[in-house]
């Protein structure tokens, strides 16, 4: 599951993958078309909870693999062979990350010559609308010559429902709010169709306009139909506070009002959009975050450490996080009966400590 970031050149990015992941991007490391890799530690209080527990060797988050769209060339306004590189990188993302420039400073270049974030969202929602739109027209004009030489229930089938797909992006609508069965979805699962992806939109602002509602309400409003979620966000604020001690950024952030740090929100809300859960599996030489799919059994659970562990399964410990903090050790938490033995079917819930037994 992946996370494509995106977007005008100086609008932030790159800095953004840096605080992300830890390290500079590296354009070496991937060509052009297949952007810039990377990993990105989820952020988790609880995460941190247990290790101050536990007292572990090492402690180990859960990851979100993101990958850097590399910046075409762009004149007044971007074109579909400039896009080319930005394009392969979203077909391959699960959730697109558009970042846009809210910040003024003359020192900064942008390449549309002014600071506007509504007409950066209008022009890149209307190249993922395009870009579908000539898929979806290619496509269909494939199945009516293969429908013209052979009838086929499934290729009629097809034909009506790309039909229907034109007729929505025609109207300017991401095909996200399109009605379709759950046959349609199925049918459509593996085509790289961009306005059917989740998006989040990330507002890269003036420290001191964070808190304005008058920059981030007139967007939400105009682009409320594409369902996104959209994130104010200073990459200079989040920049400044990384090269602080640990102990110092939590008054650095009181001072200024701010509860969290927006990089936190930023990779819970991308992990949470792509459908991801978290259990660990805690002891003194590790203490380990898991992400699996949600509505994971605990049997498949289990293949995120290893597949013998998902072919052996015979059974898990599972504890509540919320009964091991409260109570504070696993022995206090078998004392009160709060330990559970679950079987192979038992679904598994964000924040489950589980232990399992396997037999290979």
């Amino acid at each position: 599951m992946r996370f494509g970031l995106f977007g005008y050149p100086n609008s932030g990015k790159k800095t953004l993958y840096e605080l992300l992941t830890g390290e500079a991007p590296n354009e070496k490391l991937s060509g052009k078309q297949e952007g810039i890799p990377g990993a990105v530690p989820v952020r988790d209080h609880r995460l941190t909870k247990l290790a101050k527990l536990y007292d572990p060797q090492k402690v180990t988050p859960a990851v979100i693999d993101l990958c850097l769209a590399v910046d075409g060339i762009y004149s007044e306004a971007p074109g579909e062979e400039a896009l080319e590189p930005v394009f392969r990188v979203l077909e391959r993302s699960d959730v697109l990350g558009l970042m846009v420039r809210a910040f003024k400073n003359d020192a900064v270049f942008h390449v549309r010559g002014s600071v506007d974030p509504a007409r950066d969202i209008r022009e890149w929602l209307g190249e993922l609308l395009l870009r579908d739109q000539l898929f979806v027209e290619k496509r269909l004009e494939r199945l009516r010559k293969d429908v013209r030489v052979k009838r086929a229930p499934e290729k009629e089938k097809e034909l009506r429902l790309f039909e229907k797909l034109l007729k929505h992006l025609e109207k300017e609508q991401p095909l996200r709010t399109a009605a379709l069965t759950q046959e349609e979805a199925k049918v459509l699962r593996n085509y790289p169709l961009l306005t059917k992806k989740s998006l989040i939109i990330i507002v890269n602002v003036a420290e001191e306009d964070l808190g304005r509602p008058d920059i981030l309400e007139p967007l939400q409003k105009e682009f409320s139909l594409w369902g996104a979620e959209m994130l104010p966000l200073s990459v200079k604020l989040e920049l400044e506070l990384a090269q602080l001690p640990a102990e110092e950024q939590g008054q650095f952030l009181q001072e200024l009002g701010i509860e969290e740090p927006a990089l936190e929100k930023l990779t819970r809300t991308v992990y949470r959009m792509l459908g991801r859960i978290t259990y660990f599996t805690v002891g003194s030489d590790e203490v380990r975050a898991w992400s699996v799919p949600a509505g994971s059994t605990a049997q498949r659970a289990a293949r995120a450490i290893h597949a013998d562990l998902e072919r052996g399964f015979i059974r898990a410990e599972l504890i509540k996080y919320e009964d091991l903090i409260r109570l504070g050790s696993e022995q206090k938490v078998k004392d009160a009966g709060r330990l559970q033995l679950v079987g192979r079917d038992a679904l598994v819930e964000d924040g489950d400590i589980l232990s399992f037994r396997f037999n290979v």
